[in-house]
């Protein structure tokens, strides 16, 4: 039997991953900074994928151009 964990919060996961408490196959993000000692980020390679994310407002909302704006950075990260 194998034991499974599901968090989100990336830092947690990889401070378990230094502690020798399995393995983690998590997003590649700037977010998270430099990896704990003991802890090594490896390329899936051929495995890539991608995962399409969108945006969700409320219609008709007063701040609609934060919005826009907000989804523009969005996709100008994405094309990094």
């Amino acid at each position: 039997m194998h034991d499974v964990l599901e968090l989100d919060e990336l830092q947690a996961i990889a401070q378990l991953v230094a502690r020798g408490i399995g393995i983690a196959l998590i997003p590649d993000t700037a977010g998270l900074g430099r990896w704990p000692a003991g802890v090594a980020a490896l390329s899936l390679e051929e495995a890539t994928f991608h995962r399409e994310i969108g945006l969700v407002q409320r219609p008709r909302h007063s701040r609609q151009a934060v919005a826009a704006a907000l989804a523009d950075c969005i996709g100008t990260a994405a094309q990094e």
